[in-house]
């Protein structure tokens, strides 16, 4: 039998992967598995709470991040609480209540520990997080300052995977500001970080919204050649 943690960690990687109806099913078989100690539980927990949001599920979801709030936290990993209030944003945003999201996600900062694994990686994931929410308020100032802090982290640790959400969502921050053709650049360099990574409905969405970014560019030189004419 495999280890528990590299069972958990073939679960993470179809979270990865964008595999996420496949990561719920499996960390929900993982947490059913009576040989896993309290810890790893939570573990299977959070990571099938993190793929149902991923798919919409937000009320299965909330049941499952609800049962790690309340569970003993000796017996929990020290560092999952950051990750449940992660999460907990997560499923705001989903929910629609983009403010409690914010809420959510500064609380995260605050138990965030430097001596934390990916402490980096998650103060990237976090302020990308915040960006989101701040765009979809309509708070473009915020937007930009939050996106690039999580591009500087993502840089600092070389991450692809964290880079290629940041340039996805920097891309629509830009056509907000008017910069289209950046924006289709930046989408362009998601895309492409999208098929690396093997995330096919990622792709799909890039590459929709790349052709959408090109109609508008071809229709902006349009008119500038007929007021130039």
């Amino acid at each position: 039998m495999k280890d528990p943690m590299v069972r958990l960690d073939e679960g993470f990687r179809l979270l990865e992967n964008g595999a996420y109806g496949k990561a719920a099913s499996y960390f929900r078989g993982c947490a059913r598995d009576k040989s896993l100690r309290p810890s790893e539980r939570s573990l299977a927990q959070l990571g099938e709470a993190r793929a149902l949001i991923s798919i919409g599920r937000a009320n299965a979801a909330q049941e499952l991040l609800d049962v790690l709030e309340q569970g003993d936290a000796r017996q929990q990993p020290e560092d999952i609480m950051p990750s449940i209030l992660h999460e907990r944003a997560r499923l705001a945003a989903l929910t629609g209540n983009r403010e409690e999201a914010i809420i959510c996600f500064r609380n995260e900062l605050v138990e965030l520990v430097s001596t934390m694994p990916r402490y980096y990686l998650r103060l990237s994931y976090n302020y990308v997080g915040q960006a989101e929410q701040f765009l979809a308020l309509n708070d473009r100032t915020q937007t930009g300052i939050y996106l690039k802090l999580a591009r500087d982290y993502a840089e600092t640790v070389e991450s692809e995977a964290a880079l290629r959400e940041i340039l996805s969502l920097e891309s629509l921050y830009l056509e907000q500001e008017g910069d289209v053709k950046e924006a289709l650049a930046r989408s362009m360099k998601a895309r492409s970080l999208f098929i690396k990574a093997g995330r096919k409905a990622d792709v799909k969405s890039e590459e929709k919204r790349i052709a959408e970014l090109t109609k508008q560019i071809a229709s902006m030189e349009q008119e500038e050649s007929q007021e130039e004419g």
